[in-house]
């Protein structure tokens, strides 16, 4: 019986737990609680949420925080977001799923500006059960409550073991990605202008595969992966990285970099509207928007470049380690069972 219980409370953990993104920091955290309808579309078969209708709650303080709808997130300080792609979801059943999605980006300082990721677990209802679906109700809606705790997150600037940031500019313009025995290749003809992030974006020099500072002709760029790239959201967005970088001596702004880093990124890749890449369309080249933060990174006195080879990011949120631990402790059940 105890064994019982306790395998009952660690899947309750894992259902609940919160999927958390890398390369990224909470900004909020709040409890949607409302109604949403869902469509009986065949027998047997649904379609949904539709017509989402909550209020939203800060999770630690309980204050009323804005509203959520099928339109999207609304925060009191006029900010907004919604999801745009849901790129890993996880059963919570009977309950909604919970997922990991990449959000709509908007630049800003308020609470819902520049949020690239939304989480939501923790749920509750949402749904209904498919075989209360007939050929003879299809086309019904029906409204259930239900609750679910949604986490907004912003790009965190990666931490370099062994170097310290100096530098960070974002990127924004075009590449071309070619399709190349199947596959759309890494991108190429990137065509972009570099501006601050102090809230002036002012252009100070041009990203062309190269990083060029207009005002001293300093120049830097990328030469290999100190860590994997991190795709923060598969066919959304370029992903993060950590590379190395061409070292100048001098004294200059892209003097002296060990170390780059790409993260906060928007657009540059084939999406599914692109359609595939076959055979059938060898070579077709596909004109990218996008956006990107580029860190650049100085090593430290009496650091060497194999000593600065790991890259380490704070997610910011502790729901990490509780998500993970009940993971591992459940799986360890599951295999012994």
């Amino acid at each position: 019986m105890k064994h019982a219980i306790l395998l009952a409370l660690l899947v309750s953990l894992v259902c609940a737990a919160e999927i958390v993104p890398a390369f990224a920091t909470q900004s909020a955290n709040y409890r949607a609680t409302g109604t949403l309808q869902i469509n009986c579309t065949g027998a047997g078969t649904v379609s949904g949420p539709l017509n989402i209708q909550s209020t939203l709650a800060d999770v630690s303080s309980g204050a009323n925080a804005g509203n959520y709808t099928s339109a999207g997130f609304f925060a009191l300080d006029g900010s907004s977001t919604r999801v745009t792609i849901n790129f890993n979801s996880t059963s919570n059943a009977p309950n909604l799923t919970n997922f990991l999605a990449s959000a709509l980006r908007v630049d800003g300082d308020r609470v819902l500006d520049r949020i690239v990721f939304i989480t939501r677990y923790d749920t509750q209802g949402g749904t209904i059960d498919p075989s209360t679906c007939t050929t003879n109700n299809v086309g019904t809606l029906t409204t259930v409550p239900f609750a679910a705790s949604y986490g907004f997150y912003r790009s965190a600037v990666p931490t370099v073991q062994g170097a310290t940031l100096v530098r960070t500019f974002r990127a924004v313009g075009t590449l071309q990605t070619v399709c190349t025995n199947q596959t759309y290749a890494a991108p190429s003809n990137i065509n972009s202008i570099l501006r601050t992030v102090d809230g002036t974006n002012t252009q100070v020099g041009i990203y062309n595969g190269s990083f060029v500072f207009s005002a001293d002709g300093s120049a830097t760029r990328t030469t290999g992966n100190v860590s994997p790239p991190i795709n923060n959201a598969p066919q959304a967005a370029l992903a993060n990285f950590v590379q190395t970088a061409a070292n100048t001596p001098g004294s200059r702004v892209f003097d002296n970099i060990s170390f780059i880093t790409r993260y906060d990124t928007v657009g540059g890749v084939a999406t599914a509207a692109d359609g595939p890449c076959t055979t059938s369309n060898e070579g077709a080249v596909l004109n990218k928007n996008f956006e990107a933060t580029y860190g650049f990174y100085q090593a430290n006195t009496g650091a060497t470049t194999t000593s600065a080879t790991t890259s380490s990011v704070t997610t910011g949120n502790s729901a990490t380690v509780v998500g993970m631990s009940a993971l591992f402790i459940s799986g360890m059940i599951f295999a012994a069972l």
